[in-house]
């Protein structure tokens, strides 16, 4: 796996990004596949000018869109949407036919990079590698959500956590990742649609990125054959969300519920990248101070059925399951 990183991390380096920009009446993005790492450095590949995918039915398929600068004003609209001049942007749609992919199923997100003074490695390089994958425009995702009485709700919300336009500087890039769901049924062929982006400095300019999507007429699972247990530390969890508790706890989680709800969000966030994930429990006690073990489990079961069992409501992925369950109280006399 490392030497076929760094050989597309060597397909993607080279001059700076500015150097190879192209001038202002020449496009304003260029698009890279998937399987390319928008490096520190620029390009010595060619620049494309349209996306080209190939995804079976039930899978992910992305490609980067990086921007030159300087522009500033800048757009992104996807299939779907609309265009700033108001024009509507037909969804991707099956040639021949009326079948298309649901504007939802396409997002975008801004790769913002992570500075690296030094090498990690010896197959890396100092400088700017994309990191975080920054949500951009309208999205549906489930989160927490903390009410004025204090109490956390799990809640299904549309928001929009950033937006364009967007500026690029001189001598400088910008990068996005547009991601493209393909549902479970759909036809299998070819569907054609496009996405824009423009700017309104130094002057009005407008770039069509025509994209092709071969849809192929298997499917893949939603859950992997792979068995998985990613081990999440839950506790540092609720410290970066905020719902810790007090005193002597410090930057713990504050209790069995707090760690039951944030377990669950990032639990169900893997299964729809189909890993398996460690679910974190707490485990109670009766009054005289000795383990209950039969509430523990109940309320195990209670939080984590829906995603143990494959018909959480909120999955992208259809009927996703885990693949192993690592439960730290079970007692001899289950057996």
């Amino acid at each position: 796996m490392k030497r076929l990183a760094r050989l597309l991390v060597l397909l993607w380096s080279g001059s700076a990004p500015g150097a190879n920009a192209p001038p202002w009446n020449s496009p304003l993005a260029t698009v890279l596949d998937g399987t390319l790492k928008p490096a520190a450095g620029a390009t010595r590949a060619s620049f494309r000018s349209s996306a080209t995918l190939w995804a079976a039915q039930n899978e992910f398929e992305l490609f980067h869109l990086v921007l030159f600068g300087p522009s500033s004003g800048v757009r992104i609209t996807l299939p779907g949407g609309t265009a700033p001049d108001g024009t509507p942007l037909a969804l991707l749609t099956r040639l021949g036919s009326a079948d298309t992919i649901s504007r939802s199923e396409v997002r975008i997100f801004e790769e913002q990079p992570v500075v690296f003074t030094q090498p990690s490695s010896i197959e890396g390089t100092a400088g700017a590698w994309p990191d975080a994958l920054v949500p951009y425009g309208s999205q549906t995702e489930v989160g927490l959500r903390k009410d004025p009485d204090g109490t956390w709700q799990e809640v299904q919300t549309t928001e929009t956590r950033r937006d364009f336009p967007v500026s690029v500087d001189q001598n400088s890039t910008r990068t996005f990742l547009v991601e493209i769901h393909v549902p479970l049924g759909t036809p299998a062929g070819l569907y054609r649609g496009q996405l824009t982006v423009s700017a309104t400095g130094p002057s009005l300019s407008t770039q069509v990125i025509p994209i092709d999507l071969h849809v192929r007429s298997f499917g893949l699972r939603s859950t992997s054959e792979l068995r998985t247990n990613v081990k999440m530390e839950v506790d540092a969890i609720c410290k970066a969300h905020g719902d810790t508790g007090s005193g002597s706890l410090g930057s713990w989680c504050p209790d069995g519920e707090a760690r039951h709800r944030w377990a669950r969000l990032y639990g169900r966030f893997l299964l729809d990248h189909r890993l398996t994930s460690f679910l974190a429990d707490t485990l109670l006690t009766r009054a005289d101070g000795s383990p209950d073990y039969d509430a523990t489990e109940l309320g195990f079961r209670r939080t984590y059925g829906t995603l143990m069992d494959g018909w959480d409501p909120y999955s992208r992925l259809v009927g996703a399951h885990m693949t192993t369950v690592a439960y730290p109280w079970f007692h001899a006399s289950w057996s």
